[in-house]
């Protein structure tokens, strides 16, 4: 399950969740434009939750982190080149 919907990946990408072998299975006679306005539905939800979570992750990054010093040309530094 999805923090973010609490949905599953694969009921949100297939839009459907399978079946495990005593549920109904769903009706045919749904027209396609409700399919549709479903997954659009869908969609829809999932962009709101995850712009929601990136917002969340920003804030928290942003939290833990401190203004780069300001350099000057002329300035000494120490480099480290052991991931060079």
């Amino acid at each position: 399950m999805s923090n973010s919907r609490n949905s599953s990946p694969f009921s949100v990408t297939h839009t459907y969740c399978p079946c495990m072998g005593v549920e109904p299975l769903p009706s045919k006679a749904d027209s396609a434009t409700i399919a549709a306005n479903n997954i659009q539905r869908v969609l829809d939800q999932m962009h709101k939750a995850l712009a929601k979570v990136a917002k969340q992750m920003v804030v928290q990054a942003d939290s833990s982190c401190s203004e780069a010093p300001l350099y000057n040309i002329g300035d000494e530094v120490w480099l480290d080149t052991s991931h060079v």
